[in-house]
């Protein structure tokens, strides 16, 4: 795979596995190969690592977060959203740069954030309806002091 990337070949036809890649990618400077000089948006492998961003994005983002590898980061850190934060181990958090768990996290704040105001304002008061009762709307106020 890293002479693949060197002749700017692609190992799609092998369907190289996350791991492989991921070794690969790793072992590049090992090699003398900078992988921000081997991995760009016009490469092969730079297309087929963007293909885990959804299916590994915690395992995509601490490799690209680790050969500095900012395009792709920015565009896996979409797919992060789809991940909980508990599913972010302290393995992970070791594992990539303050600057990329910090981005991680705000992404993930700043969604939360968003929502607040859609769900805080207090309801309208009305009588009672089928779908929305008393006990309804005292359950949805106490959702959103909890929040």
């Amino acid at each position: 795979m890293i002479l693949h990337a060197v002749y700017r070949t692609s190992c799609a036809q092998n369907s190289p596995s996350f791991e492989s890649l991921f070794m690969a990618v790793m072992h590049m400077p090992q090699c003398g190969l900078d992988p921000r000089i081997y991995i760009l948006p016009t490469t092969p492998l730079y297309s087929i690592l963007l293909f885990y961003a959804s299916l590994l994005p915690l395992q995509l983002y601490a490799l690209v977060d680790h050969s500095r590898l900012e395009d792709i980061a920015v565009k896996t850190s979409s797919h992060l959203l789809s991940i909980s934060l508990r599913d972010i181990t302290e393995e992970f958090a070791e594992t990539i740069r303050a600057h990329y768990l910090n981005r991680s996290l705000s992404l993930h704040l700043g969604r939360f954030q968003s929502l607040k105001p859609t769900l805080l304002p207090p309801l309208y008061p009305h009588d009672p309806v089928q779908t929305c009762s008393f006990k309804n709307r005292e359950v949805w106020c106490a959702l959103g002091r909890y929040l």
